[in-house]
């Protein structure tokens, strides 16, 4: 009877060790956030299946013919980081031909070549590496479902979805839904809600979220509003902890670097955390991945650990990272400079390093060129400039009143990365991968004290590192605390950290909300099921459902090229804030799907140009940069003439009008212009002859 019983007890003995069933309870407990915060379930299930088959699959399956063989779990998000380079490349050039939907073809593609060539399938099938084991596993999935929770909470539209529309939403959210929206029906790409203007922006996460859409089935809102964030904060957090052990780190000590990573959430200016801009922030998101991924196969490369084929790999992931996020070249350069340095002294690895820096320096320079055209985005030299301005966004955000608690948190929170960046790397004795790791840790820091931008954007340098930082204190407290559990007699050292590193995990939850109550009360149960039934904070934009209703009967009915005219230029104006008009007034061009003639002009280069000259805080107020432009936009709303119109129509190719609460006498002149289309309460839709 014993022998019959061993053999079940050491299969389910292997299987919970394997470290599947904790990540099956996380994969449950995300689907779960997004059903109770509202999202359609067949929605969740066919943006699962576009994720798994044309990110995932081919992303691993490239990643397996370059690399050494990792863990499963390792190799899963970094074919998660290589799926998404993939489809931004392919996407590209699919929509610039004029066929959005084929650039599926190029991941289906990878995922066939590697099954049906031998040589490719030896590699792809390959037994992996033995797993995190059990406590480390089930440590990894609850920090990705703590930051799960976390972003479902504080960041999804507190209204729910009506029609799979967010009538209430982040302010910031409407300008990443146009953009989106711009990249699923043109590339290249121009401003969407002013149309014509340039955008020299990073842009490449709007390409992945218009692929996202095309290839699931699913509406652009709900992918922006719900679905997009939580897969990018669960395989950044499984990249931090294969960082960890690339760098030494012990298994247990990986599964640190995971709470490590959500553990800034306490602090007032939580910025070394990877989940919180995970959800405002899409650019960040889209960053943290392929940075994450990047890191990995730029250690091998440096470690000589890959083939040949792993630079074209290496090109790929540098040049998807140029655009994703402002920062993350800046300090992937600046870590190889570092790198090459060290290799130099070291008189090893040399030619590695510099080939690899030489490469990165050619993605930065094209995306330069094609992308940024040579715009910094507000960025300037200016050092300490974090330190100035209002409390939101100054230093480390403590004020006179902050708790001493608060004080001490957030002064380890700053010190830790640092410090371990400095532990790891003298004790690799500047071995290039920990080099170059330590030194993206180390320039974030830089890049925050020495740079400044108008709305406090250097912060975005160290929450880019944040899963490098997080990976680097793993890494550093991996043999002290070996070495002192050994000390103490202490025979199971891999159990006692994942219990210390449990309880640490807790407290961060219990600290956070304690935080965040004065803002948001919440329970546990609320940062799973509340995001739906919350009011709206400030800084959410609320429309009508009339609004809404008629700018998708325009996506429904004006062509993809046509332009749309709206006499709504401003939001609401908040008290104190942002004088005479905020124009971050977005949404028009998000949820139509469709170019507008003047919408807002926030965060555009003329804004963006006009905040530096005169030091205002976000580029989201200035002067429109074209007056006649605006005059013959808002004539047709005030002073409508059959003149008037025409020259909208002729020299300014638009097509509709999207008259929101004008005086009735203006209507009734308008009905007799144009030809009335659809009409929602204080909304009505023309086009013109």
């Amino acid at each position: 009877m014993a022998a019959r019983l061993a053999t079940p007890i050491r299969l389910a003995r292997a299987v919970l060790c394997s470290g599947v069933p904790a990540f099956l309870a996380a994969a449950a407990a995300v689907v779960a956030m997004l059903v109770l915060a509202g999202t359609p379930s067949l929605d969740i299930l066919r943006y699962a299946a576009y994720w798994v088959l044309l990110v995932v699959l081919p992303g691993y399956v490239l990643w397996r013919c370059v690399e050494s063989g990792g863990r499963l779990a390792d190799d899963l998000a970094a074919g998660a980081a290589t799926g998404l380079a993939v489809e931004l490349f392919a996407y590209m050039a699919a929509a610039a031909a004029g066929v959005p939907r084929w650039y599926a073809v190029v991941p289906a593609a990878i995922v066939v070549c590697g099954v049906a060539v031998p040589a490719l399938r030896r590699r792809v099938f390959r037994k992996p590496r033995a797993g995190y084991g059990a406590g480390t596993s089930w440590l990894i999935a609850a920090a990705v479902v703590a930051g799960c929770a976390f972003v479902a909470h504080a960041s999804f539209p507190p209204a729910g979805l009506v029609d799979g529309y967010p009538l209430t939403s982040f302010v910031d959210m409407s300008y990443q839904l146009a953009l989106a929206a711009e990249a699923k029906h043109h590339f290249p790409m121009t401003t969407p809600f002013v149309a014509g203007q340039p955008l020299h922006y990073q842009y490449f996460v709007h390409l992945h979220l218009a692929a996202a859409s095309w290839s699931s089935g699913v509406d652009l809102p709900v992918v922006v509003s719900r679905l997009f964030v939580l897969p990018f904060v669960a395989v950044t957090t499984v990249l931090t902890a294969a960082l960890a052990g690339r760098l030494g780190a012990r298994r247990w000590a990986a599964g640190i670097a995971t709470v490590v990573a959500v553990a800034s959430l306490a602090t007032p200016a939580g910025v070394w955390n990877i989940v919180n801009v995970a959800f405002v922030s899409p650019t960040q998101s889209y960053a943290l991945v392929l940075l994450g991924g990047l890191g990995l196969l730029v250690v091998d490369v440096l470690r000589h650990r890959t083939p040949r084929a792993a630079w074209a790999v290496l090109a790929l992931l540098l040049g998807a990272s140029t655009a994703s996020k402002g920062t993350v070249l800046p300090l992937v350069i600046g870590g190889l400079c570092v790198t090459v340095a060290c290799a130099l002294a070291r008189r090893a690895g040399r030619t590695r390093a510099l080939a690899t820096l030489g490469i990165a320096g050619v993605a930065w320079g094209a995306a330069e060129v094609l992308v940024f055209a040579g715009e910094r985005l507000g960025l300037t030299v200016s050092p300490l400039h974090v330190f100035s301005g209002g409390t939101k966004f100054t230093g480390f955000g403590l004020t006179a009143t902050t708790p001493w608690p608060a004080v001490g948190l957030t002064l380890l929170v700053w010190t830790a990365p640092i410090v371990g960046a400095l532990v790891v790397v003298i004790r690799a004795r500047f071995e290039a991968g920990a080099a170059f790791v330590c030194s993206v840790t180390l320039g974030a820091v830089a890049g925050v004290l020495l740079l400044g931008q108008s709305s406090y954007g250097e912060s975005y340098f160290v929450r880019t590192a944040a899963g490098f930082g997080a990976a680097v204190v793993g890494a550093a407290l991996s043999r002290p605390v070996s070495a002192l559990a050994r000390l103490r007699g202490m025979a199971r050292t891999r159990q006692a950290a994942t219990v210390l590193a449990s309880v640490l995990l807790g407290a961060v939850v219990v600290a956070t909300v304690q935080q965040r109550a004065a803002v948001a009360p919440v329970t546990v149960w609320q940062a799973v099921a509340g995001p739906a039934r919350r009011p709206a904070p400030s800084g959410y934009t609320s429309l009508t459902l009339a609004e809404v209703r008629a700018a998708r009967w325009l996506r429904s009915h004006a062509g993809t090229g046509d332009v749309v005219a709206t006499n709504e230029h401003c939001r609401p104006r908040v008290p104190h804030t942002y004088r005479p008009c905020d124009g971050r007034d977005f949404w028009l061009a998000g949820a139509s799907e469709r170019r507008v003639l003047v919408q807002g002009w926030a965060y555009t280069t003329s804004a963006r140009t006009y905040a530096a000259t005169y030091d205002l805080n976000g580029a989201t107020t200035g002067r429109f940069p074209d007056p006649s432009e605006l005059r013959a936009n808002d004539a047709a709303f005030d002073r409508p003439t059959a003149a008037g119109l025409r020259v909208l129509r002729d020299r300014y190719s638009v097509r509709w009008l999207y008259a929101v609460g004008v005086d009735s006498d203006v209507l009734r002149r308008l009905d007799t212009l144009a030809t009335p289309r659809f009409t929602a309460a204080e909304v009505r839709v023309y086009e013109l002859p």
